[in-house]
């Protein structure tokens, strides 16, 4: 009885939790290109704006 409704939760919401995973993935990775852009700023450009790097 529990796998008949298990299998019946996958295969009516797989596709939606596929594309969360994706969404996610890509949230987690933008973070870290964000993180790495702020790490390896050019010092010499954010002091020029007048600003902190981060």
């Amino acid at each position: 009885m529990i796998d008949q409704d298990v299998a019946r939760l996958w295969a009516e919401h797989h596709e939606a939790f596929g594309r969360w995973v994706d969404k996610t993935a890509k949230g987690v990775g933008d973070t870290f290109r964000a993180l790495h852009r702020i790490q390896y700023a050019s010092p010499w450009e954010t002091m020029a704006r007048g600003r902190a790097r981060h």
